[in-house]
């Protein structure tokens, strides 16, 4: 097991605004050749949504049923496209995870939670309390109690913009499954809100090691990383 302090290594940059995703998919399938941009276009502008506006338009209909979203920091953003490596994880780590939850937790599985200005949907997402209680509302910071994402072309914003969400709403643990670098990440002890929100410590767990499974203070199992990669 080797500590890692990945805020030294990777370089934290932005969500590209996505204002009109099908306007565009539309002009991503013109030739680079036949666009001309005039050089006093004014640049592209974004909006940002409250988190009761991006309900409301779901509730309107407003976006397409194949059209997976998510709100983060008041963006709403296109999720990565699903491969089969992906759902292979996903269900290698729900079914690890389903397997080691004493009473009193539950796990949902690509289902929204509610962070400040955001509406991630985790992979995974471990939380207190019975399935029921989660009919009125989504799990907000102080319900939940483990966020996993299974990170292959979304490794990036993973890293970056949803470690800043989820430490700035104080998250205590954050797994990331590595699947293009094959390890898990374990990252922990967040600063909460400020200047720049971030996960203090962080821990790589390679094939062949084992990751404890802690939910609150309590280990509650141990997890063989080999068990959590397709």
């Amino acid at each position: 097991m080797t500590a890692v302090d990945l805020r030294h290594r990777i370089v934290v940059s932005e969500i590209e605004p996505v204002t009109s995703i099908r306007q565009t998919m539309a002009i991503a399938d013109i030739p680079n050749s036949s666009l001309q941009v005039p050089a006093d276009a004014p640049e592209l502008r974004s909006r940002r949504f409250t988190v009761d506006e991006y309900v409301r338009l779901i509730a309107l209909g407003m976006f397409g049923d194949d059209e997976r979203l998510e709100l983060l920091e008041g963006l709403i953003v296109p999720m990565m496209t699903r491969v089969p490596p992906h759902e292979v994880a996903l269900r290698l780590v729900s079914k690890a995870l389903d397997r080691r939850l004493p009473a009193g937790y539950d796990l949902r599985v690509q289902s929204s939670i509610q962070l400040g200005a955001s509406v991630p949907e985790p992979d995974c997402t471990i939380v207190i309390g019975e399935t029921r209680h989660y009919i009125d509302h989504h799990p907000s910071a102080s319900e939940i109690a483990l966020v996993v994402e299974v990170s292959d072309s979304s490794l990036r914003i993973d890293r970056t913009t949803k470690a800043r969400i989820y430490a700035a709403a104080g998250i205590s643990i954050y797994w990331i499954v590595n699947l293009p670098e094959r390890q898990l990440e374990v990252w922990s002890d967040p600063t909460g809100e400020a200047e720049q929100p971030g996960y203090l410590k962080t821990l790589v767990f390679k094939v062949g090691e084992n990751v404890s499974l802690v939910l609150g203070d309590k280990q509650v199992g141990d997890i063989a990383v080999a068990d959590l990669l397709p």
